[in-house]
C-alpha cells in the first residue's frame, strides 16, 4: 500500500468531521465571556409556589450536569432562598442571593403576556468582568396556564429543569436537535446530555490536566470566538499521538492492516 493512498486515508478521516460548532454561550456580546469562577456553585431553591416534587426535579436535573466527565463544575441545591421572582427579574437584580431557582404563579406579569401558555422556564446569567456572577432560574407554575410546569410529566419537568440549568451556569441554546440545550426541547421525551452539551460545558469549565482529572488537557477560555473544534472529544485530543505514530509507520514504509480506524 503506498504512502500516498495512506495520508489520503488520514486527510479524509480527520476532515470529515464537520467543524461547525452548535453550542453556544449565554451572553453574545462578551467576548471574552467565562463561567462561575468556581467549581463548586450552589443554588438557593424558593420553594413557594413550586410542585411539591420540586427537590427532586431540581436535584435530578443537576446530577446530570454534573455527570459530565470533562467539566470540573459541580452544582448542588443548598439552602432556602426568599427571594421572589419580581426581584430576580429586576434590571439592577436587587435579589442578594447570588444563585437562585424560584417559581413563579403570576409568570405572565414578569415576563408577558401569553407567556404562561408558552414558556415553562426562565434560566439567566448576568456577567460582570467577563464571569458570571449572578444567575437565576425561575420556573412558570401560574395556574390555568398550558406550559405551567405543574401539569408536566415528571421527566418533562427534569428535562425543563435541567435546560434552564444549562442557561444559568452559562450555555446558550443549541442547533443540535439532540443536545439538551436546543433550542426547542417540546420534542424531548428522554433526559441525557449530548456530547454538544459537554464540549459547551467543558470549553466553560474545563478539568486541568495539572491537577490530574485528565490524561490530556483542555485549552482555558480566552475568546468567546476562539471555540474547541466539535466532534469526538477523546480522538481529537489524540489525534497529535496517532500523527506522530503515523509518520513513524510511513518513515518505515510498513502498515500494519490491524491497525482499524
Amino acid at each position: 500500500m503506498s504512502r500516498s493512498f495512506i495520508l489520503i486515508v488520514l486527510v479524509f478521516v480527520f476532515l470529515r468531521f464537520d467543524p461547525a460548532l452548535a453550542f453556544t454561550l449565554c451572553s453574545s456580546t462578551s467576548s471574552g465571556m467565562a463561567g462561575w469562577q468556581t467549581k463548586l456553585l450552589k443554588f438557593k431553591l424558593n420553594p413557594t409556589n413550586c410542585p411539591a416534587n420540586i427537590n427532586d426535579i431540581v436535584d435530578t436535573a443537576m446530577a446530570l450536569w454534573n455527570s459530565a466527565p470533562t467539566s470540573n463544575l459541580i452544582i448542588k441545591r443548598e439552602g432556602t432562598s426568599t427571594e421572589v421572582p419580581a426581584n430576580l427579574v429586576d434590571p439592577n437584580y436587587v435579589a442578594t442571593d447570588v444563585a437562585v431557582i424560584a417559581c413563579d404563579n403570576t409568570f405572565s406579569t414578569n415576563f408577558g403576556t401569553n407567556f404562561e401558555n408558552s414558556v415553562a422556564g426562565v434560566g439567566v446569567c448576568r456577567i460582570q468582568g467577563g464571569a458570571i456572577t449572578r444567575g437565576y432560574l425561575i420556573l412558570n407554575t401560574q395556574a390555568g396556564g398550558t406550559a405551567n410546569i405543574s401539569t408536566f410529566s415528571t421527566t418533562r419537568q427534569h428535562i425543563t429543569v435541567a435546560h434552564e440549568i444549562g442557561h444559568v451556569i452559562g450555555l446558550g441554546h443549541s442547533s443540535d436537535q439532540s443536545a439538551m440545550m436546543f433550542y426547542d426541547i417540546t420534542s424531548k421525551t428522554k433526559l441525557g446530555l449530548a456530547q454538544d452539551d459537554i464540549d459547551g460545558l467543558t470549553y466553560l469549565y474545563p478539568r486541568s490536566e495539572i491537577s490530574g482529572d485528565l490524561p490530556f488537557g483542555c485549552g482555558s477560555v480566552s475568546n468567546i470566538n476562539q471555540k474547541p473544534p466539535s466532534g469526538p472529544t477523546a480522538l481529537l485530543w489524540l489525534f497529535p499521538f496517532f500523527f506522530i505514530a503515523t509518520l513513524r509507520i510511513l518513515s518505515r514504509g510498513k502498515f500494519s492492516h490491524q491497525a482499524h480506524l
